[in-house]
């Protein structure tokens, strides 16, 4: 059984509840008859797959995936999907925007940066524990980074 218990002794199948989650967000981004039950079963669905004892980091990068594309969904047209895999605290989804220009993490403040025809770029460059905002400028063969300060 992929069980834990939940207050006042309910019993939860963490896989099925991930499982089942993950396939009717699918079913909503086809029909999109409810864009915020979506967004909200994308995130259930990566928390359930994230309590299940047997779950892999296959499975949360693939729910953190989803999560990104739900926001890609729901976002701006011309938004590219990220995720900063974070070495001490798992993936994060956002997405690269253009209008206005930065990336939009979730759970994080925007950072401005890029104009159009920039790519979007998340990647170490200082050797710190977590991924660094980039983007490179094809036109100009330049690179632009924001270090992460923060670390973990």
């Amino acid at each position: 059984m992929h069980a834990g218990v939940a207050p006042h002794g309910l019993t939860i199948d963490h896989r099925q509840l991930g499982v089942d989650l993950f396939n009717e967000v699918w079913r909503l981004i086809e029909t999109r008859e409810d864009d915020e039950r979506m967004l909200h079963a994308a995130h259930a669905s990566r928390y359930h797959w994230g309590e299940a004892p047997e779950c892999k980091p296959e499975n949360l990068a693939r729910g953190e995936w989803q999560v990104s594309r739900v926001y890609t969904v729901l976002g701006t047209a011309g938004d590219t999907p990220v995720t900063a895999y974070i070495g001490c605290g798992g993936a994060k989804p956002g997405v690269f925007r253009m209008a206005p220009a930065g990336y939009h993490m979730a759970g994080d403040a925007p950072v401005a940066m890029g104009q159009p025809g920039d790519v979007p770029v998340m990647a170490n460059f200082t050797g710190g524990p977590a991924p660094d905002m980039a983007v490179w400028r094809p036109s100009t063969g330049m690179w632009f980074v924001v270090t992460n300060p923060a670390g973990c």
